[in-house]
């Protein structure tokens, strides 16, 4: 056998021979641990006892805690949890050497809290009345509630893993809307570019203060609609009460809504307002002049049932010079001729006053 075969066998074997080290180190603190455990398990299950009888002694059910525990258990063993706790008891038997040295460190951290004057037992008793506290009903409730709110939230991830995909059909349907609308011609950047405009509009706050006062008066629009659907039958019954036909007053005035729309009215109003400023100046002049008053209207209303009259009365003869002078002595006519050359006086007199001097 040739020397570096010889030197490799001897590494090999010094490496093996290390490495038993190694484990025989792991199984003494093993060995140690558990000529310790005995000790300590029976330190665990007096001080347990004893806490079980003070909880009894203050009317702690314990029996419903257990249940309630179990209930707890059986939710722990349901397949989805018990499958990651055989992932956790499969790194457990994998790492032996960690768990002595966790022993190790908890016996060294254990003993080093003990040098500094910490009462280990006194710790474990509260730790015992925080698992009490745990245990209780509403606790219990509490934690049934949370594995509850966790089987949603794992629902919810299942349902976010299926948002990429449904991302991604949404996009394509848009892509093919906004291809259709730009074959059609229709400029999708600027119809974009418009609506984030009126979006920046509506997201001013003197906008948004408006709209804030719009729906103020939305919600309480319908009481005051409703208050002024109840004046208004009010003020309905009321003129029925009177004798008014108000159904005959709406078709009135439907009818002279027609008539005032009829395009040969409607021609003669602009023809009115395109003169507005000549027309108003003659209304202006009319009232000013004192033709409305009640003893002129009174008069022209004489003049114009005179008018009628002689209009129709068929009585009209050719009269001569004479006749006419004769006539002059009829009161009536003379009234006439006096009121006529009255007006003319008091015209020409006016005609003269509106012309300018020569």
């Amino acid at each position: 056998m040739s020397d570096p075969t010889q030197e490799r066998i001897l590494a090999l074997l010094e490496d093996l021979s290390a490495r038993m080290s190694n484990v025989e180190q792991q199984l003494a603190g093993l060995q140690q641990a558990q000529e310790q455990l005995p000790n300590a398990l029976a330190t665990t299950v007096d001080t347990v006892d004893a806490h079980i009888a003070r909880l009894q002694q203050q009317g702690v059910d314990v029996d419903q805690r257990l249940n309630t525990t179990l209930q707890l258990v059986e939710r722990l063993t349901r397949p989805e949890t018990a499958a990651q706790l055989q992932q956790a008891l499969d790194l457990a038997e994998q790492a032996p050497g960690a768990i002595a040295g966790m022993v190790d460190t908890l016996d060294a951290h254990m003993a080093g809290l003990q040098t500094q004057g910490v009462d280990i037992d006194q710790r474990m008793a509260a730790g015992l009345k925080l698992a009490e506290a745990a245990t209780r009903p509403e606790s219990a409730a509490a934690l049934a509630s949370l594995m509850e709110r966790v089987e949603l939230l794992e629902q919810s991830a299942a349902m976010a893993s299926q948002v990429p995909g449904m991302a991604a059909m949404a996009l394509d349907t848009v892509d093919q809307h906004i291809g259709a609308l730009q074959a059609k011609g229709v400029d999708v950047d600027a119809r974009a570019r418009k609506s984030l405009e009126l979006l920046e509009r509506l997201t001013r706050p003197e906008t948004m203060a408006n709209l804030e006062q719009a729906l103020v008066l939305a919600e309480t629009a319908p009481g005051a609609v409703a208050g002024m659907v109840d004046t208004i039958d009010q003020h309905f019954a009321q003129l029925y009460s009177q004798g008014i036909d108000l159904d005959e007053r709406i078709r009135s005035l439907t009818r002279a809504s027609e008539m005032l729309t009829r395009p040969e009215l409607l021609d003669m109003m602009c023809t009115f307002l395109a003169h507005s400023e000549t027309i108003s100046q003659v209304v202006t002049d009319l009232l000013s002049s004192g033709v409305l008053e009640p003893e002129p209207v009174r008069v022209v209303g004489s003049a114009g049932k005179a008018l009628a009259e002689t209009t129709t009365s068929h009585q009209l003869a050719p009269m001569g010079l004479l006749a006419l002078a004769r006539s002059a002595n009829d009161p009536d006519v003379n009234r006439a001729l006096v009121f006529g050359l009255s007006v003319a006086r008091s015209f020409g007199r006016r005609l003269a006053e509106s012309q300018p001097s020569n």
